[in-house]
């Protein structure tokens, strides 16, 4: 019988060549008892997998676990969540994108066949870095009735197909907040809070995050969930504030914004790295406030060993769907969380 101290576990990285998969397959290679497997739809990968083909999808099931780090808008990850949940191995899923997350958690609370297989969604940067922030608040605060948190960066750093993407479709998806215990939907872009970011008090925009979505699911007894996004330097952040909104989400700006970015972040600051802050401000009916905030100088280096933090922690959880900061994948893995954020380079 093999000794359990050297098994290794054999990871597939679906969408591993691309800008944010690279950094998810250089966290997992840190550890030794971690094979990753890159998978994607090109011949180029070690095994091809196609998020659109259910049969492709038979690949994984010689892995112990797998990542998705492919882009949701090009490939949405609806399939290969359902097949894993019910029988394929442990999955990871790094999905941002608000609407997908509202599909996936809709979908799985109308399923009633058992799960067998525990799945983690929203494993990224934000969200995931800023679930475990937004928790790490809530659970310090007695009684807490409201959360708001908020994520600072600069649009122009270095940036993959599905980042590039995923800003001009932002600009036309509705925001959703939690305000007294009812989802609120409301325009796509509005004025938000000054915030205490870890690098001073900034400016912010109300956008559709899935923050409000995803903490509703693991703090359902939360009356008030909000999430912000301010843009470094701040005379970008004037300019988001005050450019007229209506010209801003029009088709061609969004196709101009679409070209800009894909210049600017992947060829121009290709090697320029995202330098994330988090605050996340938590509060009861008493007035008692708590504040808790993040820094990393590489978020993406970071979240790729965050990622790597929580598969490792998934492991030990039972079959089902799990957030970034519920009960079962929240305060146990902040120190490792902090631990990755500090060896980042």
């Amino acid at each position: 019988m093999a000794d359990p101290e050297d098994f290794r576990m054999r990871v597939a990285v679906i969408g591993g060549r691309g800008h944010f998969g690279r950094s998810v397959v250089a966290g997992l290679r840190e550890h030794a008892d971690i094979e990753v497997v890159v998978a994607g739809r090109s011949v180029h990968n070690d095994i091809r997998v196609d998020l659109a083909d259910s049969a492709s999808l038979h690949a994984l099931d010689e892995h112990d676990a797998v990542v998705n780090c492919a882009d949701s808008l090009a490939a949405p990850p609806d399939m290969l969540v359902r097949r894993c949940l019910h029988g394929g191995p442990p999955l990871v899923e790094t999905v941002g994108e608000p609407v997908a997350i509202r599909r996936i958690l809709h979908s799985v609370a109308c399923d009633d066949t058992p799960p067998r297989s525990p799945v983690l969604l929203g494993a990224g940067i934000f969200p995931g870095m800023s679930n475990l922030v937004a928790a790490e608040a809530i659970a310090a605060v007695e009684d807490c009735s409201g959360v708001e948190v908020a994520m600072r960066w600069n649009p122009m750093s270095a940036g993959g197909a599905g980042m590039v993407g995923l800003v001009p479709h932002l600009l036309v998806v509705p925001t959703h907040r939690i305000v007294d215990g009812a989802v609120v939907e409301g325009p796509s872009m509005g004025p938000g809070p000054d915030l205490p970011f870890p690098d001073g008090v900034h400016g912010s925009l109300h956008l559709p995050f899935t923050e409000p979505t995803l903490l509703a699911h693991t703090h359902p007894h939360l009356r008030s969930i909000a999430a912000y996004g301010s843009v470094d330097p701040d005379v970008m952040m004037s300019m988001f504030r005050w450019f007229p909104k209506w010209l801003l989400c029009c088709r061609p700006m969004r196709a101009l914004l679409w070209l800009q970015f894909t210049v600017i972040r992947r060829l121009v600051r290709r090697g320029t790295p995202a330098h994330v802050r988090i605050v996340a401000r938590a509060r009861n009916d008493a007035g008692k406030e708590e504040i808790r905030t993040f820094e990393a100088e590489d978020g993406i280096a970071t979240a790729g060993r965050i990622v790597a933090a929580m598969l490792l922690e998934l492991r030990h959880a039972p079959p089902g769907l799990h957030v970034p900061g519920g009960s079962i994948l929240g305060g146990g893995i902040r120190d490792k969380w902090a631990s990755a954020a500090m060896a980042s380079p």
